[in-house]
């Protein structure tokens, strides 16, 4: 373990993970140690929703530019991965039955957006949420295509998997027949009256097992016991 650094992150939550990950390969910073006593992401940052905002109520705009700037690196990273993590604007929505509650809403609302951070949209009563123009339309294609991407793979899965199982149960009869193709001078099973009925019985009795065991494990047939 190293006894020195140029910098200490305290904490290993997803801000201490970040801040480490950025001074070490955006900062070029080689020497970045975290500190925490409990294991990396496993106090609260394994149990959020997954969900950002850069909405603050105040009391001035610093944790406007600090999130902002923070979504900014999110945006950056999705888009040198091709979006691998998943990232997508969707905005939140605050909703209540209660009329000071929607009150309070719309003026705590008001504020933050006046230190700019996204216009507020009021949706009273229960007309239908329309969306502002292209709203999630990439995230709705990305999904689409995601989802075809993992039927297809399922697909694939269960053809490779038939030929796998029909390639395991054709081996080792080849072997057998292989064998006894030979024809060698002494082989003396050839020579035997049985000898062919044998051949075959062992044929059916290797493909049987094979299928048995298949069927124990519940790759045919019904679950795995």
């Amino acid at each position: 373990m190293r006894s020195n650094a140029e910098v200490v992150v305290c904490g290993a939550g997803i801000a201490g993970v970040a801040a480490a990950y950025h001074l070490a390969v955006r900062q070029h910073i080689r020497r970045v140690v975290l500190v925490d006593e409990r294991d990396p992401l496993t106090l609260t940052s394994d149990k959020g929703t997954q969900a950002y905002r850069n909405w603050w109520p105040g009391p001035d705009d610093t944790m406007l530019r600090l999130v902002s700037r923070s979504i900014d690196l999110l945006e950056e990273s999705a888009a040198e991965s091709g979006n691998t993590i998943r990232l997508s604007r969707r905005g939140y929505l605050f909703a209540t039955a209660n009329e000071a509650g929607a009150t309070r809403l719309a003026s705590t609302a008001e504020r933050v957006s006046a230190l700019g951070m996204g216009p507020l949209r009021t949706h009273p009563g229960p007309l239908p949420y329309a969306p502002a123009p292209a709203e999630g339309y990439r995230d709705l294609v990305t999904s689409a295509l995601d989802a075809y991407l993992s039927v297809q793979s399922n697909r694939m899965n269960e053809i490779m998997k038939a030929l796998t199982l029909m390639s395991t149960v054709m081996l080792p009869l080849t072997f057998i027949v292989g064998l006894y193709g030979m024809n060698f001078k002494h082989m003396p099973e050839l020579e035997w009256v049985w000898g062919y009925p044998a051949v075959i019985g062992l044929m059916i009795a290797v493909v049987t097992g094979i299928l048995l065991w298949f069927r124990h494990r519940g790759w045919i047939g019904g679950d795995r016991e």
